[in-house]
């Protein structure tokens, strides 16, 4: 008879092997990739996702922790080589710049995780500027290319990038504990992501609906569009930002503000109102005039940020019942996916 933990390890790989190969041809079938340079590209994407997605082991994240341990010159070992991986990609296939500020935004949370190890075990202001390093440079769009594949890019190699030098900063370098990014999801963990989705419902609903903020769609997807959706909105925006939201902000806020018990509210409600107002560029109708002074006015989507903070106080609610982050991104999966399937309008 196998030990429990080995069931675990077992299921996580099974997960994680479903998972990628979903996205990889989901990938090949969107982008169309042809001749070398498609064939390159997906197989870039194929070693990131993969890349991403081990980090889920947790005898890979000791590994990297062993390396990193060396010295600050291997700190830095892995960022520098999913740079080169970008440089290479960059000017031998997509013929473009060489990205020197991906290799800035390579190094420096790797660096700032590595200060923030030194100054202690408890967080502090490194912590909180690495955040900010790997957020803002996404979020401002400063990191997205070269594309992939070339030419007609479904996705840009330094957003993809992004997710993987976060957790190597974190888990590898700074050793965070308690962000649960696992993937060996017990029936119970399932059940709670789906009771949190079902809780979000209502709001959606009483809210989205009356302002025009959703509309029902009217045509019903296939099958292969559902799974597929599913799949890359939890890869590829349920892990990234729960990953970022509830396993490094509400956690470390939680462990900075000495939070004990189970359900941490001032970190859970802190986070959430960022989430909430983390959505205030995008410009989704209905809008109000925020004015700024001398700065002028802003249009703020008051409906996203309002659901958006709703949603985030229940992402945070599946991370801290099941402990694991990946459980917050099935929630989030499932809310944004159900929005783009069934109330695109």
């Amino acid at each position: 008879m196998k030990p429990k933990g080995e069931f675990g390890a077992w299921r996580n790989a099974s997960v994680v092997l479903v998972l990628w190969l979903v996205a990889v041809a989901g990938f090949v079938w969107r982008s169309g990739a042809q001749g070398i340079g498609g064939l390159v590209a997906s197989a870039i994407f194929a070693i990131v996702l993969l890349a991403t997605l081990a980090f889920t082991d947790p005898r890979v994240v000791e590994f990297l922790r062993r390396l990193a341990r060396r010295g600050p010159g291997w700190v830095v070992l892995f960022p520098l080589l999913a740079w080169v991986l970008a440089a290479a990609y960059s000017g031998f296939v997509a013929h473009g710049p060489i990205p020197w500020a991906l290799l800035a935004y390579a190094l420096v949370p790797a660096i700032l995780a590595r200060l923030a190890s030194l100054t202690g075990s408890k967080p502090n202001l490194w912590d909180l500027l690495a955040i900010l390093a790997i957020w803002f440079p996404v979020e401002l769009d400063w990191i997205s290319g070269p594309p992939l594949p070339p030419g007609r890019g479904v996705v840009g190699l330094g957003s993809l990038l992004a997710m993987p030098l976060a957790l190597y900063a974190f888990l590898a370098v700074r050793r965070v504990a308690g962000v649960g990014f696992h993937l060996d999801f017990r029936s119970r963990e399932l059940g709670w992501a789906f009771v949190y989705f079902l809780a979000f419902i209502p709001f959606a609903l009483i809210l989205g609906l009356p302002t025009g903020f959703i509309r029902p769609s009217t045509e019903f997807p296939s099958l292969a569009r559902i799974v597929f959706t599913l799949v890359a909105t939890f890869l590829f925006t349920g892990i990234p930002e729960e990953v970022l939201f509830r396993g490094l902000i509400q956690n470390l806020l939680a462990q900075r503000l000495g939070e004990g018990g189970r359900w941490k509210p001032i970190s859970l409600a802190v986070t959430s109102v960022i989430f909430g107002w983390a959505h205030v560029n995008n410009r989704v109708p209905p809008l109000v005039e925020w004015h700024l002074g001398p700065l002028g006015t802003i249009p703020v989507p008051w409906v996203y940020v309002v659901l958006a903070t709703i949603a985030g106080v229940f992402y945070g609610l599946a991370y801290l019942r099941t402990g694991k982050v990946t459980a917050a991104a099935i929630v989030h999966a499932l809310v944004d996916a159900t929005w783009s399937l069934a109330f695109a309008g």
